[in-house]
């Protein structure tokens, strides 16, 4: 019975750490769109600008 408690508590490590990577993953992501957003924006704000 102790060996099968460890690997649920290994089991349960483990998924947490894919939890806490894959939230890790997903924030630089949305971090990545907002950057690219804020640069692009004023270019194409500006180009429109231009082009107008």
């Amino acid at each position: 019975m102790a060996e099968n408690d460890e690997l649920k508590e290994i089991k349960a490590k483990k998924s947490n750490e894919s939890l806490k990577t894959r939230f890790k993953f997903i924030s630089e992501i949305i971090l990545m769109i907002v950057v690219g957003f804020l640069v692009l924006y004023p270019l194409i704000a500006f180009g429109s600008n231009f082009l107008l």
